[in-house]
């Protein structure tokens, strides 16, 4: 597994006390607040990237929870690795160009949908550690998710697609 690059922030540790979540949760609301859904948006090859206003019961936005947490069964459960890495997710759109550049990598996939297929853009370091999904709407990008690629066959399998994409 590839260290992080240089470029991206510190991670914002996983308290280890449960008596610290309720602050690390706040902490982490507001950077997504702070980095994904306040001015000036982030923009990736001339599209504003924009968060899905889909709410959920908590009264957060449910994008917020699709980059903090995984699905166990019909349950969101936190998980470590995507907490930590919150703050890294403007920093990599940010750096996305076309052509890709040395420091990030893109590419462009298809997946079934309830509606049909939708056309999604990854964005990656160039090591393939972590990746950004957004997915495209009329004129701009929506925010799905992001999470750490833990293992080697899947960095694998992420540069393969990569390598693979027509666009």
């Amino acid at each position: 597994m590839c260290n992080s690059p240089q470029w991206l922030p510190a991670l914002q540790p996983f308290p280890t006390n449960a008596a610290d979540w309720a602050g690390y949760e706040l902490d982490l609301y507001e950077r997504f607040r702070r980095d994904l859904l306040r001015a000036p948006r982030v923009t990736v090859m001339g599209r504003e990237v924009v968060v899905s206003p889909h709410v959920g019961s908590d009264g957060r936005e449910e994008t917020f929870w699709h980059l903090t947490s995984e699905t166990k069964g019909s349950d969101r459960v936190l998980e470590p690795r995507r907490c930590e890495r919150l703050a890294w997710i403007r920093c990599i759109l940010q750096r996305c160009q076309n052509p890709p550049t040395s420091d990030v990598v893109w590419w462009k996939n298809r997946r079934p949908t309830k509606r049909g297929f939708q056309t999604r853009l990854l964005v990656a370091p160039a090591d393939f550690s972590y990746v950004v999904v957004l997915t495209e709407s009329g004129r701009r990008y929506v925010l799905l998710t992001a999470y750490q690629v833990t293992n080697d066959a899947k960095i694998r399998a992420e540069h393969c697609e990569y390598w693979r994409s027509p666009w």
